[in-house]
C-alpha cells in the first residue's frame, strides 16, 4: 500500500492480518517519525485508489477534515 499525504509525499508500507485485525507492519516507522505523529494523535486514512497497489490519503488534522465533511454533507 502506498500512503500519500495532504503535499503529495508518499511512502510504501506493507499491510499484515493478524485474526480481525490489520495494521501496518513495515514503513510504519519511517512514516510516523516523518509526520510528527505521536501517541494519541487524530488521523484518518481514506482509501483513494483500490487495486494491485492500494493508495490512502493520510489526513492528518483530523479534527479540521471531519468539519469540512460535516459542512458539505449539510450542504447537499
Amino acid at each position: 500500500m502506498v500512503l500519500k499525504d495532504e503535499a503529495q509525499r508518499c511512502w510504501s508500507v506493507w499491510i499484515g492480518r493478524a485474526r480481525y485485525h490489520f495494521g501496518i507492519i513495515r514503513g510504519w516507522t519511517k512514516f510516523r517519525a516523518e509526520n510528527g505523529l505521536r501517541v494519541g494523535d487524530a488521523y484518518k486514512f481514506e482509501l483513494i485508489k483500490n487495486g494491485e497497489i492500494p493508495i490512502a490519503q493520510f489526513h492528518s488534522n483530523i479534527l479540521e477534515w471531519l468539519q469540512r465533511e460535516r459542512n458539505i454533507n449539510e450542504a447537499n
